[in-house]
């Protein structure tokens, strides 16, 4: 891939399909949620939050399926659902598809990231060439710019929740510690992230 094509915004390509979540009663969104709850109280390793893959059934779609346990905090899942949607429009920050919960678990459908992490790029590869490490690090830098703009702190940057999608760009993750409204007067302060 030259240099030129890195820098351009992901764009979609023909052959890839967006699911379409317009309804909670979508049937698609049903079996996903269904079949995620299911392999997810299977599985005695299911961490909290959980994620796994799904398929939509008859397509070559995929997507993935955060589960978080409601027991960890309505606020903060309420608050991870509205800054995705805020972050809708930003290229480098997962898109959020869908939100609904259960009795004991609230699903966040997202989009597939194929690249995966970071951490695990960088394992893979041994080291990162200096001219990856200025595409990436511009990628980070304008999906913080996104959330700073919208007085929106990430407050967990690590390797481990920064992808790559299919097509080799950055994209920011998991937003469950971030905080919003965050302005001059209204400061936050703490220690988050590990």
């Amino acid at each position: 891939m030259s240099m030129r094509s890195q820098q351009r915004a992901p764009a979609r390509t023909p052959g890839h399909q967006t699911p379409d979540f317009t309804s909670v009663a979508s049937p698609a969104y049903r079996h996903w949620v269904k079949e995620a709850s299911e392999r997810c109280d299977a599985d005695s390793l299911c961490m909290d939050p959980a994620v796994v893959l799904a398929s939509f059934p008859g397509r070559n779609t995929f997507t993935a399926i955060k589960i978080v346990d409601r027991g960890s905090g309505a606020d903060m899942i309420l608050r991870e659902r509205r800054i995705l949607l805020k972050a809708q429009d930003c290229p480098f920050i997962c898109h959020l598809y869908a939100a609904q919960q259960s009795a004991n678990k609230a699903y966040f459908i997202m989009e597939y990231l194929s690249g995966g992490s970071l951490r695990a790029m960088i394992r893979m590869c041994g080291r990162l060439d200096i001219s990856s490490v200025r595409f990436y690090t511009a990628e980070i830098v304008c999906g913080l710019q996104f959330l700073h703009q919208r007085n929106i702190v990430h407050r967990d940057i690590k390797l481990d929740n920064i992808m790559v999608d299919r097509d080799g760009h950055i994209r920011l993750i998991d937003l469950g510690l971030a905080q919003d409204g965050v302005t001059s007067s209204n400061k936050i302060c703490g220690r988050t992230g590990v």
